[in-house]
């Protein structure tokens, strides 16, 4: 997938699945030669997060169309990133033992928790939508196809996590 500087900041339709109805909506905040960095909102146009998504799983953007009009209308905050290069690992070192993430494998599989270290690999310590500690898992980076934080579901498990301390 080609992304150009024209992008920038443009508010988008980014399919990644293989469901031709599925797809995310987000302001570009930037890219590099494997990377794409989005403030992403829901359907209901609720501000919904950071994604990083690897160019190689997107098949298709849309952008200046008719579904993306209410998003336009309502004019939604664009949240400024200041993320420049090595998206990836700059990301991963931004939530580091942080924040909860929610990350998309290659082959579908997800996973949901705190990354607790970057290396190689990365090992997350993994937490059920309720918040309940699942056991950890190693994962290599060239594995991941999407990941992302500040989403409702990770703000959900951040609050009860809060609420437990």
């Amino acid at each position: 997938m080609f992304i150009s500087n024209n992008l920038l900041n443009k508010l988008i339709e980014v399919y990644t699945s293989e469901e031709i109805d599925k797809f995310d909506v987000g302001y570009i905040k930037n890219f590099d030669k494997q990377w794409l960095l989005l403030h992403i909102y829901d359907p209901y146009i609720i501000d919904d997060g950071i994604m990083l998504v690897d160019i190689d799983t997107i098949w298709k953007i849309n952008y200046e169309t008719k579904y993306l009009q209410p998003f336009l209308n309502l004019s939604i905050e664009n949240k400024e990133i200041d993320i420049t290069e090595d998206l990836l690992n700059n990301i991963i070192n931004s939530v580091i033992n942080k924040k909860i993430v929610y990350i998309v494998l290659n082959n579908g599989d997800t996973l949901l928790g705190k990354i607790i270290e970057n290396s190689d690999n990365l090992i997350i310590k993994n937490y059920t939508d309720s918040g309940q500690f699942d056991g950890f898992s190693t994962i290599d980076k060239e594995t991941i196809s999407v990941i992302q934080y500040d989403c409702r579901a990770c703000k959900n498990v951040e609050n009860i996590l809060n609420k437990k301390l």
